[in-house]
């Protein structure tokens, strides 16, 4: 179970998927089909999740906040007002709006 609040919109997680309710000015509450969905985060205007295929994004795409670059093994999922990012086997990969360097991901080091 999970809930997450974006700017107008809100999304949960419950054992029958993915639900999302509130202001759909950009598709941001028409959920795409998921196959077995773990875990959901509300962005700004838009909305992503991450199911058995990996992260799917939808609504607003203004600043390319749902074009979901290639990930491999994605584990966690957080969105921004305008971009996302997720950690996967390589690391953390961001996308979306990077007007002040919000998807630049510095060096990290995991254990």
């Amino acid at each position: 179970m999970a809930v997450s609040a974006g700017d107008y919109h809100t999304c949960a997680l419950d054992d029958n998927g993915v639900s999302c309710w509130g202001d759909n000015g950009s598709g941001q509450t028409i959920v795409p089909p998921l196959s077995n969905p773990v875990a959901v985060d509300a962005g700004g205007t838009h909305s992503c999740a991450l199911d058995n295929n990996g992260v799917a994004c939808w609504g607003n795409n203004a600043q390319g906040q749902i074009n979901v670059p290639a990930l491999s093994n994605p584990v966690v999922l957080s969105t921004g007002s305008y971009h996302n990012c997720a950690l996967d086997d390589n690391g953390v990969t961001c996308w979306g709006f990077n007007d002040a360097g919000e998807t630049v991901v510095p060096a990290l080091a995991f254990d």
